[in-house]
């Protein structure tokens, strides 16, 4: 479980750092979250401003072809969550 919160968390810092000089670009932004979002099999992936306005969410439902709900249901495995603040301009 450790490493899924050390991959989570890495994964946040470095998106956010990313994102930093491009927060005033929504379409470069939107295209760097989807890099990740694609490729890194996340539940959910969401930004938003300190005013708690939602600039961008991605969501992946959980399904896996051919595994009943049920089946998946009986063991439970928590996801982490990460965040990472972005900053834009001098603190």
């Amino acid at each position: 479980m450790r490493q899924l919160e050390s991959h989570a968390q890495d994964a946040a810092t470095s998106l956010g750092l990313s994102l930093s000089p491009h927060m005033s670009d929504p379409a470069t932004m939107n295209a760097m979250v989807d890099a990740i979002f694609d490729r890194g099999y996340y539940q959910e992936i969401a930004i938003d401003s300190v005013d708690g306005k939602q600039l961008i969410k991605r969501i992946n439902p959980v399904q896996i072809k051919g595994v009943p709900d049920w089946f998946i249901a009986l063991i439970p495995l928590e996801t982490p969550h990460a965040d990472a603040l972005i900053v834009n301009g001098w603190m």
